[in-house]
């Protein structure tokens, strides 16, 4: 189960199934499918920021993606939540 504020929405209007995991409305992981239209791997975004570094994992299924994105999610939540908070104040310029 997500933490409350996290959520899950489609990648992108044409992403077929793909899709991304936000906090407060920006994204911390995404689910893609390989470009062989079959298998599915897992961006982790682990900084703030637009040029966050991130690390990548393959899938076995879709649903193993969700559910490993979903764990990695509530292990790093507080770290998650500081960032975006992070990013935030970056653009208000605060």
């Amino acid at each position: 189960m997500l933490p409350a504020d996290f959520q899950w929405i489609p990648r992108g209007q044409y992403a077929q199934g793909e899709l991304a995991l936000t906090v407060e409305g920006r994204w911390v992981a995404q689910l893609m499918r390989k470009v062989d239209g079959v298998s599915w791997y897992a961006i982790l975004y682990t900084g703030p920021g637009t040029l966050r570094p991130f690390v990548t994992r393959d899938c076995a299924s879709k649903e193993s993606g969700v559910a490993g994105i979903e764990a990695w999610a509530c292990r790093h939540e507080a770290t998650l939540r500081k960032n975006q908070h992070l990013y935030a104040q970056a653009e208000s310029g605060d």
